[in-house]
C-alpha cells in the first residue's frame, strides 16, 4: 500500500473522529436512512463532509463494504447494518390457509459459531436477489402448479412431487412484503411465505446451537424457496467464512443441517390429537417434536431413491423433493429436465471430449437425434456401514451437488451469443447437456496449429479476443466473476473469420456472484490466476482482466503463459512483476492486442481497467 493511501486509511479509521465512526453515529445519517438504507449519492455526500477527496469514490465505498459498515444493494443503495433493529419492526406471518393446502418445510442450519459480519452479508444478498426477482421477473415460474384440495394427504404429496418434476417451480416473488432486522428476514408473497432468522428465536429450537432457522410455507406444495436460501448460505460460507467448513476435535462439522419431517408437522400429535403448529413457536414436549433428518442421510438416500422413511410413521414415506428440494432441482423450469431414455452417451475414445474440475467428465452424446455435449458429475453409491465414513461420503456428495447446482443455475440465467446454451439437466445420471463446440477448445486448436506468430491469423485472433471480451463484459454486468479464464475454457464454434460467432466462453463451475461486495477464495489455474487471488484477500472482476491478458498471450504466441516452478513459486514470480515473454516478435497487425495484454498484466489492481473500458 503506498504511503499516501496508508495515511488516508489511518485517518479514515481513527476512533471517535474518523469518517467511519461518523457514518456509524451521525444523527444526519440516521435521519436520512430509510429502512436502514442510503443512496450512494447520500452516502458519498456525507463522507465528503468529512474531508474526503472528491475523486476515487469506489475504493472508499469498497472499504466500507469490507468492514460491513455499508453493503451495496441494487439501484445504487447501500445497507447500513448498524441501523438495523434488533427485532422485527413489524410482524409478518403466513397467509391464513386451509390445513389441507398449507405445506411447510423447515431447515435448521446449526453452526458452532456465527462469524462477525455473517448476518449482515446474508441479509444483503437476500435483499438483492429478492429485489431482482421483483423488478426483472427472473423467477422460475413455469406452468403454475395447482393441486386440488379434495385429494387426501398421501395422494396430494405424491401428485405434488410428480407435478414439480413436470412443471417446475412456482416460487415467485412479486409485490412482496418484507421486513428485516439484525439477524433475520421475512418475506410474505403471493402463494407463500419465507422466513430466515437466528436459530433459537422460535422456541421449538430448544438447542444451545447458534445458526439459521429457515421456514417456507406454500399453498402450491412448492417449497423450492429453501433451495433459494441455501444457495446463498452455502456460497456465503464457502467464499467469506471458510472457517465454518472445519470440524470439531471429535470430527463433528462446524455446520450441520437438520430437516424436520414434513409429515410429522402435519400429523396430529398422539398426546394432544392436534396438528403441530408449523411455525413451531410453542413446542416443548419431546413427543410433540417432529423427527429431525440429517442432511447427510437425505443425500445418501437421494443417490438411489426419492423417498425417505421416518421412524415416527414408517408406513408413510416422505418424498425427498419435499425435504431437500435443492438436490432435486425443483426450482428449475420444466423445459430443462431431459428424459433419460432419450439420451445416448457415446462411450469410448470416440465420445470423450475432455474433463472438468472435481472429477467431471465431458462426453459426446445424442438427445432426440441432436448431438450435444454432456458434463457428467460422478457420484457412486455408498456401501459403508461406519457412520463416520458414510458422513464423509455424504459430504463429498454434497460438494458434487453444490457444484452441479452452481453451474446449472449460472448457465440457466445467461443469455449471450458468446456463451454456450444450457440445453437441459438430468439427475440420474447427474449431468448437464450443453451445445457441442464443433472444433473443441481454443487450446486444442492452438496445439494443432503451426508454431508461427499469431497461429490463427490476425483477423480470427482479433475476433476471438473480441468475442471473449464481449462474454466477459456481459458476465461482469451481471456481477459474475468468471475466475478461470484460459484457452481450455474457450470453445471454438468456427475457424472462418467471416462467421458471426467463432468462440464461446464455457465452464462456470467455479464462477462467483459478487453481489457488489467482491469475492474471496483461491479458485483458478496457476499461471492464469491474478496475483491478488490469495486466501483471505477480496478481489473483484479485475482478476478476469489479468487472465484475459494471459489468453491474449496464448492467441499471439500459441503457447501457454507458463513461468517455471511450482504453483506457489509461480504466484511469487507474478507478485514480483514477472510476466511471460513472447517467444517471437509480435505480428505487426497484432501489436494492439499485445499492448492490451500488457495493460491487463498490471500488478496493482487499481491500475487495471475494466472490460467495459477496453470495449
Amino acid at each position: 500500500m503506498p504511503a499516501e493511501a496508508f495515511e488516508a486509511f489511518i485517518f479514515w479509521m481513527q476512533p471517535g473522529s474518523g469518517p467511519v465512526c461518523s457514518v456509524c453515529s451521525a444523527p444526519t445519517v440516521h435521519a436520512k436512512a430509510q429502512e436502514s438504507c442510503l443512496s450512494e449519492h447520500q452516502l458519498w455526500a456525507f463522507l465528503q463532509k468529512n474531508q474526503l477527496p472528491e475523486d476515487g469514490r469506489q475504493p472508499w465505498l469498497q472499504l466500507l463494504a469490507r468492514f460491513e459498515i455499508a453493503l451495496p444493494l441494487q439501484d445504487g443503495r447501500y445497507l447500513l447494518p448498524h441501523l438495523l433493529p434488533e427485532k422485527p419492526s413489524s410482524t409478518l406471518s403466513p397467509e391464513p390457509t386451509s390445513p389441507t393446502r398449507a405445506h411447510t418445510l423447515l431447515r435448521h442450519v446449526q453452526m458452532s459459531f456465527v462469524p462477525m459480519g455473517f448476518w449482515q452479508r446474508l441479509i444483503a444478498r437476500l435483499l438483492i436477489s429478492l429485489s431482482s426477482m421483483e423488478h426483472t421477473g427472473l423467477t422460475s415460474v413455469w406452468n403454475r402448479l395447482q393441486v386440488t384440495s379434495t385429494l387426501d394427504r398421501d395422494k396430494q404429496d405424491a401428485a405434488g412431487t410428480r407435478a414439480l418434476y413436470r412443471h417446475g417451480s412456482t416460487f415467485c416473488v412479486r409485490q412482496a412484503r418484507k421486513t428485516y432486522w439484525q439477524e433475520g428476514l421475512c418475506a410474505c408473497y403471493a402463494n407463500g411465505f419465507l422466513s430466515v432468522e437466528a436459530l433459537g428465536r422460535r422456541s421449538m429450537q430448544t438447542t444451545n446451537h447458534s445458526g439459521i432457522a429457515i421456514m417456507v410455507q406454500s399453498q402450491s406444495q412448492d417449497l423450492s424457496a429453501v433451495a433459494f436460501v441455501m444457495d446463498h448460505v452455502t456460497s456465503l460460507i464457502e467464499q467469506w467464512f471458510p472457517a465454518l467448513l472445519g470440524t470439531e476435535p471429535d470430527g463433528t462439522p462446524f455446520v450441520r443441517q437438520l430437516i424436520p419431517c414434513s409429515r410429522c408437522l402435519l400429523t396430529p400429535s398422539p398426546s394432544t390429537q392436534t396438528q403441530l403448529d408449523p411455525s413451531l413457536a410453542i413446542l416443548n414436549a419431546p413427543e410433540q417434536l417432529p423427527h429431525m433428518f440429517r442432511l447427510e442421510e437425505c443425500l445418501l438416500r437421494a443417490v438411489t431413491d426419492d423417498r425417505m422413511l421416518c421412524p415416527k410413521h414408517p408406513d408413510r414415506p416422505v418424498p425427498l423433493p419435499q425435504l431437500v428440494p435443492e438436490i432435486f432441482m425443483t426450482d428449475f423450469p420444466r423445459r430443462y429436465f431431459l428424459e433419460c431414455s432419450k439420451l445416448t452417451i457415446i462411450d469410448g475414445d470416440a465420445g470423450y471430449l475432455g474433463h472438468g474440475g472435481s472429477g467431471t467428465t465431458i462426453r459426446r452424446a445424442q438427445y432426440q437425434g441432436t448431438v450435444v455435449a454432456v458434463k457428467i458429475f460422478t457420484i457412486l453409491s455408498c456401501n459403508e456401514d461406519d457412520d463416520m465414513l458414510r458422513d464423509l461420503y455424504a459430504n463429498r456428495i454434497a460438494r458434487v451437488f453444490a457444484e452441479f447446482r452452481l453451474e446449472a443455475r449460472m448457465l440457466q440465467s445467461l443469455r449471450h451469443p458468446c456463451i454456450p446454451a444450457l440445453l437441459g439437466i438430468m439427475l440420474y445420471p447427474l449431468c448437464l447437456a450443453l451445445e457441442l463446440a464443433p472444433h473443441g477448445s481454443l487450446r486444442l486448436v492452438l496445439d494443432a496449429a503451426e508454431l508461427v506468430p499469431v497461429p490463427l491469423g490476425p483477423l480470427l485472433s482479433y475476433k476471438v479476443a473480441h468475442q471473449v471480451a464481449l462474454a466477459l463484459a456481459y458476465l461482469h454486468r451481471k456481477d459474475i466473476i468468471f475466475c478461470d479464464l484460459k484457452s481450455d475454457n474457450v470453445l471454438m464454434w468456427s475457424l472462418d473469420p467471416n462467421e458471426t460467432v467463432n468462440a464461446k466462453l464455457s465452464d462456470y463451475g467455479i464462477s462467483r456472484l459478487s453481489f457488489g461486495q467482491g469475492a474471496r477464495g483461491t479458485e483458478g489455474t496457476p499461471g492464469y490466476q491474478a496475483p491478488e487471488v490469495c486466501p483471505g484477500i477480496i478481489y473483484d472482476e479485475k482478476v478476469d482482466m489479468f487472465s484475459y491478458g494471459m489468453l491474449l498471450f496464448e492467441l499471439l504466441s500459441g503457447q501457454r503463459p507458463t513461468l517455471q516452478g511450482k504453483p506457489m513459486e509461480v504466484l511469487r514470480k507474478l507478485n514480483c512483476g514477472l510476466r511471460p515473454r513472447f517467444p517471437r516478435p509480435v505480428h505487426t497487425t497484432c501489436k494492439t492486442l499485445a499492448l492490451l495484454a500488457t495493460r491487463c498484466w498490471q500488478t496493482a489492481p487499481e491500475q487495471v481497467l475494466t472490460m467495459h473500458h477496453h470495449l
